[in-house]
């Protein structure tokens, strides 16, 4: 046989299988940064701390809304990085949640929980809409004592408190989600005192009063307006008159008060319970 025959077999019989290689290489080099930024991005509850899935359940937001807790897509700069392990769990302080709750109330419980939170939306995020969140509080890590925050997220935190987005260029807030003094207090004092935002389920008798009632800052502040209406009071009545030491406070789009003195106000008693630190203390009012 011809030399140049055999070597034009040679090129025929080897090219695809050549070919097909290289397309291999390609295709990984095209996808696999997605598909490591896939792998590397963990989802729902299982990728939180178990105080924030805490917090987040009592504010309504189911396992699948949980859009990014620990992980490391290179959009999220590294905020989502690793800071400790809890309970066999690894956390970090962010978590990004679906944008189908990006509501001006829901943002605003969001903060009474101790999050700083921003709608990432518009053009530049496009296809990857979210509400990002920074818990300004302190995460208890296994071994004792309290994981420190990454410096971005730090950050962010103060970025939030001074109105701004949390991002490189540090811009203004969009004026819809912006922060309201009580809120930036709250977020300041939390952060300062280094203290754990907790959950609290608030119950008339055995019924559960379905409201945001948290416990930080040694005092359990709860929503107003459905615990009010519970116990049989009314609200335009309190706002103008209300009981001593409620400390009521309008919040963006809520009022919030303390919740021992609007219950003795209304001449009821408070009972608390809490067996469980790793779950959600009990204050049922008699």
């Amino acid at each position: 046989m011809d030399p140049r025959t055999r070597a034009e077999g040679t090129r025929i019989r080897y090219t695809p299988h050549l070919y097909s290689l290289w397309d291999h290489v390609r295709l990984c080099v095209k996808w696999f940064p997605g598909l490591l930024e896939e792998v590397q991005t963990m989802k729902g509850f299982a990728s939180c701390h178990p105080d924030v899935v805490l917090l987040l359940q009592h504010l309504g937001v189911e396992n699948w809304m949980v859009t990014q807790g620990l992980g490391y897509a290179a959009a999220s700069a590294g905020s989502h990085g690793k800071v400790g392990t809890y309970q066999g769990v690894d956390f970090g302080y962010c978590v990004d949640l679906a944008i189908s709750l990006a509501t001006r109330p829901f943002v605003d419980k969001m903060a009474a929980s101790g999050f700083a939170s921003w709608a990432r939306i518009g053009p530049a995020w496009a296809g990857n809409e979210h509400i990002h969140a920074v818990y300004a509080g302190a995460l208890p890590k296994d071994g004792g004592g309290v994981a420190r925050r990454l410096p971005l997220p730090e950050r962010q935190i103060t970025d939030w408190i001074r109105s701004l987005n949390g991002l490189r260029g540090h811009a203004h807030m969009l004026p819809l989600w912006d922060p309201d003094p009580a809120q930036e207090a709250f977020l300041h004092a939390v952060r300062d005192a280094g203290d754990r935002v907790r959950p609290v389920v608030v119950k008339l008798g055995k019924q559960v009063v379905p409201c945001v009632a948290v416990l930080a800052l040694g005092a359990t502040r709860v929503e107003l307006r459905p615990v009010a209406e519970a116990l049989g009071l009314e609200v335009a009545k309190l706002v103008a008159e209300p009981f001593p030491g409620m400390e009521m406070k309008d919040e963006g789009s809520y009022m919030r008060c303390g919740l021992r003195a609007l219950v003795e106000g209304a001449g009821r008693k408070l009972k608390w319970s809490d067996p469980d630190p790793a779950a959600a203390p009990i204050a049922t009012i008699t």
